[in-house]
C-alpha cells in the first residue's frame, strides 16, 4: 500500500521498490509502478535507482526505498524528505 500511495503522486515517481532484508539480501517485497528485474540484491552492493531512503529501527536497517524516476534530476530534499517519512513510518510497523 505504501508503494501504490508513493507511485500515485505522479511525476517524478515513475517506479517504487521496496526492499526487506533477508539474511544478507535486499529481497523485493512491494513495487509500484514500471516493473523490475531486480528482486533480489546483496546487502552493501549498490541498487540502481534515483531516489533510495534505507528503512531504519534506530540503527538497524530493515529494507529500503528504491524510487526511479523517466524525469532526469527529478529528485531534491522535499522528495527525500517526504520518502524519509514513510520510510520511518514503515519501520515502527516492521
Amino acid at each position: 500500500m505504501a508503494a501504490t500511495r508513493i507511485q500515485e503522486v505522479g511525476a517524478p515517481y515513475a517506479g517504487v521498490y521496496m526492499y526487506a532484508v533477508r539474511g544478507g539480501s535486499l529481497e523485493l517485497e512491494a513495487s509500484a509502478g514500471h516493473p523490475r528485474d531486480i528482486t533480489s540484491v546483496p546487502v552493501g552492493q549498490a541498487v540502481k535507482s534515483d531516489l533510495v531512503v534505507m528503512i531504519r529501527l534506530h540503527e538497524q536497517i530493515l529494507g529500503e526505498i528504491a524510487i526511479d524516476s523517466d524525469i532526469p534530476d527529478a529528485f531534491g530534499e522535499a522528495e527525500e524528505s517526504a520518502v524519509r517519512e514513510v520510510a520511518d513510518a514503515l519501520a515502527v510497523l516492521l
